[in-house]
């Protein structure tokens, strides 16, 4: 006897998260890093990162927005837009 197969359940991805490019400019420049040597240590493309701090990008991947927060040593609170 066959059994029915299951219908493919789709699994949202997750909602890319608000951020703030003048905070994230802030501290990259408190710590003494460039755009360069903050992308690197991420890891993620320095053009990516300029265009989050000048706004040309407002938002980015949980993943990514967690690996940055924790590069710049700070809450998430303090990176994310409201």
């Amino acid at each position: 006897m066959k059994h029915p197969s299951s219908p493919a359940v789709e699994v949202p991805a997750p909602a890319n998260i608000p951020v703030n490019g003048a905070a994230i400019r802030a501290r990259r420049k408190d710590m003494g890093e460039t755009i360069t040597s903050l992308a690197a240590k991420v890891p993620m493309s320095y053009g990516y990162l300029s265009q989050l701090e000048r706004r040309h990008r407002v938002s980015m991947s949980p993943p990514l927005f967690r690996r940055l927060a924790a590069v710049l040593g700070v809450d998430d609170r303090e990176i994310r837009a409201e």
